[in-house]
C-alpha cells in the first residue's frame, strides 16, 4: 500500500457491459455514468463500439470517512442514450467503500437490453433498478 492509498475508497467499481436491442448489438449508444458522494457529482461518458460493448474504469477517491463511524452511501446511475431515447440502465446506492461491493463481490459485467422495462432487482442486500442484468 502506498501513501496515496490511505483512505482510498471505491465510488463505482470497474464496469463492463453490452447494449443490445432485441438481442442485436447497438453501436454508438452514449453511456453516461454518474456517482454522487458527499454532495458532489462525478460523471463520465463513453460510447458503445460496433459490438455494443462499453467499459468504465473503477472510480476511486480518498476520504477520511473510511476510518470514521459513518454510513457509506454513494448514489450510482448509468443512463443509456440511443435514438433520442434515454434508458435507466442502473440505479442503486452503494453502501460499502470496497470495490465490487455492488454485487457482493462479483464484477459489474452487464447486459442492457433496450427493449426491457426498468425493473427492481435484489442482489443480496443491494437493490438495483434498471434495464441491465448481470452475469
Amino acid at each position: 500500500m502506498s501513501l496515496f492509498d490511505i483512505g482510498k475508497i471505491c465510488l463505482f467499481s470497474d464496469t463492463v457491459g453490452q447494449v443490445v436491442l432485441n438481442g442485436e448489438p447497438i453501436e454508438g449508444a452514449t453511456i453516461k455514468r454518474s456517482v454522487i458522494w458527499q454532495n458532489k457529482t462525478l460523471e463520465d461518458t463513453t460510447v458503445t463500439d460496433k459490438s455494443g460493448n462499453f467499459h468504465f474504469n473503477a472510480k476511486f477517491t480518498n476520504s477520511l470517512s473510511k476510518f470514521m463511524p459513518v454510513e457509506a452511501v454513494m448514489t450510482q446511475n448509468i443512463v443509456i442514450q440511443h435514438n433520442n431515447n434515454s434508458y435507466e440502465a442502473w440505479k442503486t446506492n452503494k453502501r460499502d467503500f470496497e470495490e465490487n461491493s455492488e454485487l457482493n463481490g462479483k464484477p459489474l459485467n452487464l447486459i442492457c437490453e433496450l427493449s426491457h422495462e426498468s425493473t427492481v432487482k435484489e442482489e443480496g442486500t443491494q437493490v438495483i433498478k434498471g434495464i441491465c442484468q448481470w452475469k
